[in-house]
């Protein structure tokens, strides 16, 4: 086996690479209005909270699909708005962002987010606005309209 072909780079440039077709699959699985606005973090939240109940719900093997796709559309939310480049980590086990890619170098300079591990607080949460109250928090627009 070549070692090139599973560095975090590559797997990294490989899931980007898919990143289009992921999100349009998505919004038409979905019926959601994907549009990186603050009002799309919270159709998608809401869409989430009506489907799981709980975040084991979306953990199970058979909605891995739905976590990665919407993790896909709230990290690409945070970057129109927050800035940011996506990174993988698979060499830190005791890191909780190992394995999932996650935002770094946001406008804020705050830590990286693993919009995995949102949309998992979001249903343990289950306040409705948790995702776009997060990017009004790390955005350089910083406004309730973002």
């Amino acid at each position: 086996m070549d070692n090139q072909l599973d560095t975090p780079e590559k797997i990294l440039a490989d899931w980007l690479a898919g990143m289009d077709a992921a999100l349009d699959y998505f919004a038409m699985q979905t019926g959601l209005q994907l549009d990186y606005t603050a009002a799309s973090l919270d159709r998608l939240e809401a869409w989430l909270l009506d489907r799981y109940p709980n975040p084991a719900a979306i953990e199970s093997v058979s909605e891995q699909d739905y976590l990665e796709a919407a993790a896909r559309f709230v990290g690409e939310t945070f970057r129109h708005h927050a800035g940011g480049s996506w990174e993988l980590l698979l060499d830190e086990p005791s890191n909780i962002h190992n394995g999932i890619p996650r935002l770094n170098r946001l406008a804020d300079n705050g830590p990286p987010i693993a919009p995995q591990l949102d949309i998992i607080t979001s249903l343990a949460r289950r306040q409705g606005s948790f995702l776009r109250m997060r990017l009004q928090k790390r955005s350089h627009t910083a406004s309730a309209t973002v």
